[in-house]
């Protein structure tokens, strides 16, 4: 198998894109989420943790968005 060559200024782009799409997501969650996601290396990783934490269909999640739901 021949490899490709990586054109480094696809690396440069991908790389300004990822920073990018990292302060969109660090900015855009709540203080306490942020700890559990700064040290991860991808956005992809990233993006995974929050859904995995805000998709868990457990009866004492259910039980905790109903309560804020009442209280607003």
């Amino acid at each position: 198998m021949i490899p490709v060559p990586i054109d480094p200024t696809y690396l440069t782009t991908y790389r300004k894109e990822d920073a990018k799409a990292r302060r969109i997501i660090l900015d855009g969650v709540k203080d306490q989420i942020v700890s559990h996601i700064i040290e991860i290396d991808t956005t992809k990783k990233m993006w995974d943790v929050i859904t995995n934490m805000y998709q868990n269909s457990t009866m004492n999640m259910k039980f905790i968005l109903r309560e804020r739901l009442n209280n607003t």
